[in-house]
């Protein structure tokens, strides 16, 4: 769930004219929570994904960490990001990890 106040965040703090309002923003979520599966993590499996990565990643990786987990948790055949470099770190995510551009339609 936290990832839908992240969206929500750079979405509405993007310099762009005219910026993405936060009506906008809301909108753009709400086409996010029709298309996709909303996958949380309990408490447990919250500290588990932090915890196996602690040695190795710190600062704002950790919610990379936490989004890998949602894609272990939820089985996801493909995780989308343009953030490549931090997501190919996660062990069995890294087989998964895909930018918008190598995805086809209907794929």
């Amino acid at each position: 769930m936290q990832t839908l106040g992240e969206v929500y965040a750079v979405l509405t703090g993007m310099p762009l004219r005219p910026r993405i309002s936060g009506k906008d923003g809301i909108a753009i979520l709400n086409q996010i929570r029709h298309r996709l599966t909303v996958v949380s993590l309990t408490e447990g499996e919250y500290f588990s994904a932090l915890e196996t990565v602690s040695a190795s990643i710190v600062g704002g990786a950790a919610y990379d960490a936490l989004i890998a987990g949602c894609a272990v948790k939820a089985g996801a055949e493909v995780l989308l990001t343009w953030n490549l470099r931090d997501f190919t770190r996660f062990g069995e995510v890294a087989q998964i990890v895909k930018t918008p551009i190598e995805v086809q339609p209907g794929e």
